[in-house]
């Protein structure tokens, strides 16, 4: 049996699933500590569900019970405190429901599966080479390892290793084993370190597929005295123009790399610049890439020089993602984040404006709303700006 279509079979299971409701657990062990999640969860695809969940840091004590419900059009996060009221509310809409049902789906482990958006198995696939596959009592048992060119991995890597051969072989994975019920739905996920001790493990429990469900289950109301995060309305008003340490300040020169490995150097001063950063890994930075190669066809040849950069160490990534995305622009290396360090960029996508002069002359953030027409305005702008005072 070839594990890639039995995969395909085991999502195509779940578009007869209309709901289902299970227990589950969560234990896995890492360089900070040992951590275990327990809670229950039920879901009516694709985004109404409620999950409560325990969570013990065994290391330090800590724990933590929180909710996250869902009725398909609001949701809520609720954590309690220790007396058991609810002491930080966060609330949702349908304008950040994609967004974070990924966030709960890839942060949940096996919960929140469907066929669509959230498949865990799309998930999985960007995180795990599956290589065998056995029935198993009208399910199935995939076994693989965790891919190594993922920003996680390679993350998991640097971080292990400065603990040395103890850190590389209890942290590093070297087997991942996933069971699939005859449902389409994954009941369990492990993964074992270079030792053959399990350290990570998610499971399902006492399973119940396709029952009615009360729809009061995905109700709720919170508290009148406490105050409830809008993250709606947050998203809404994020700031598109943002502060930044070199606005209104020259843009320091710097050297980028073509894909061939050939360095590029620039000098801001002449041509106005759209300075943008991105990561392969960033939805974010996926859904902004088209808006900047919308404006680099647009003013490419009005004396607008593009410059979008990544520190993508995978070349292979890098053109999978230039081919999707459609791009024509040019796209650089910067090697080592030399480039966004000397930028001064902690968080991406991001876009600098460097007018004629040379001067930052404005700073977009990439993931706001309404982006595009402030990114067209802004270029206009610094075309618009005389070039005297020329450094």
């Amino acid at each position: 049996m070839q594990p890639g279509g039995k995969l395909a079979d085991c999502a195509a299971r779940l578009v007869h699933m209309t709901n289902y409701a299970a227990g589950y657990a969560v234990t896995f062990d890492s360089i900070k500590g040992s951590v275990a999640m327990t809670g229950t969860i039920v879901q009516q695809p694709p985004f109404t569900f409620r999950r409560e969940l325990h969570l013990e840091e065994l290391n330090s004590g800590t724990t933590k019970r929180e909710c996250s419900v869902c009725n398909g059009t609001n949701g809520w996060q609720i954590e309690y405190a220790p007396n058991g009221r609810a002491a930080n509310v966060s609330r949702w809409g349908v304008t950040a429901m994609d967004e974070l049902c990924a966030v709960f789906m890839r942060n949940a482990q096996l919960l929140l599966v469907t066929p669509d958006r959230t498949s865990t198995y799309a998930a999985l696939r960007q995180d795990v080479t599956f290589d065998a596959v056995n029935a198993l009592d009208g399910g199935y048992e995939f076994r693989g390892r965790d891919r190594s060119d993922t920003p996680a991995h390679q993350e998991l890597l640097r971080v292990a290793g400065a603990f040395g051969p103890q850190g590389l072989s209890n942290y590093l994975a070297r087997s991942v084993r996933l069971v699939v019920d005859r449902h389409g739905l994954p009941q369990e996920l492990s993964r074992e370190n270079l030792l053959g001790r399990v350290i990570e493990r998610a499971h399902l429990t006492n399973v119940v597929v396709n029952q009615p469900l009360p729809p009061a289950l995905f109700a709720y109301q919170p508290p009148a005295d406490v105050l409830v995060f809008d993250l709606e309305r947050a998203m809404e008003t994020e700031p598109i123009h943002v502060a930044h340490p070199l606005r209104d300040k020259p843009g320091p020169a710097f050297s980028v790399a073509y894909l061939s490995g050939k360095a590029l150097e620039i000098k801001p001063g002449g041509d106005v610049i759209v300075l943008t950063f991105f990561t392969s890994w960033s939805d974010n930075c996926r859904g902004y890439l088209p808006l900047i190669e919308q404006a680099y066809r647009a003013y490419a040849n009005r004396g607008v020089k593009f410059v979008t950069v990544t520190d993508e160490k995978q070349q292979t990534t890098l053109k999978q993602l230039i081919s999707s995305a459609r791009l024509t622009m040019p796209v650089y290396l910067d090697h080592g984040g030399v480039v966004a360090k000397t930028y001064k960029i902690n968080i991406v996508p991001k876009t600098l404006i460097i007018n004629r002069r040379g001067i930052v002359c404005d700073v977009l953030e990439g993931n706001a709303r309404g982006v595009a027409r402030e990114l067209d305005a802004a270029i206009t702008a610094a075309l618009a700006e005389p070039v005297a005072n020329s450094r």
